[in-house]
């Protein structure tokens, strides 16, 4: 597996997403895959460029997924939201990731930076048999005052 972006068909429409591949990848060693999702506003380099995940992870095999249009680069909010089209897109990567790369299925974590972390809660609860971690980073907090 080389690094790169990517486009895969999901339903009617093309999603795109950036593919990490460590220097160790041989294709015979099963590897952890970390999806980083984005917040809202922003898209897939923007996270790529601020999650210094394959730096950390060496070995590790990280997607950098876009979101689509809400206005804005966005993800769905919650179960059966935008007809879970993050959800699906999100099956269709890993399906893609498991025919095109070595992945290690036991070892596949999700983080998120604030609308993105509100879809890494999301998978970690509908998907949660095939998630092993799961961070999210919210960006706005509120203190009773």
């Amino acid at each position: 597996m080389t690094s790169g972006t990517r486009t895969i068909a999901v339903d009617a429409s093309m999603r795109t997403f950036i593919v990490r591949a460590p220097a160790s990848a041989d294709g015979r060693t099963p590897l952890s895959v970390v999806f980083a999702f984005h917040p809202f506003g922003t898209n897939a380099q923007y996270m790529a460029g601020r999650a210094p995940i394959s730096s950390n992870w060496r070995d590790a095999l990280v997607v950098f997924p876009n979101g689509t249009s809400r206005p804005g680069f966005a993800w769905q909010g919650g179960a059966g939201d935008l007809e879970d089209r993050d959800l699906r897109f999100f099956d269709a990567m890993l399906a893609w990731l498991a025919t095109n790369g070595y992945i290690d299925e036991r070892r596949i974590f999700v983080l998120g930076y604030s609308n993105g972390a509100r879809l890494a809660y999301l998978i970690a609860c509908v998907r949660g048999d095939r998630i092993a971690y799961t961070v999210g980073f919210p960006i706005r907090f509120t203190v009773p005052g």
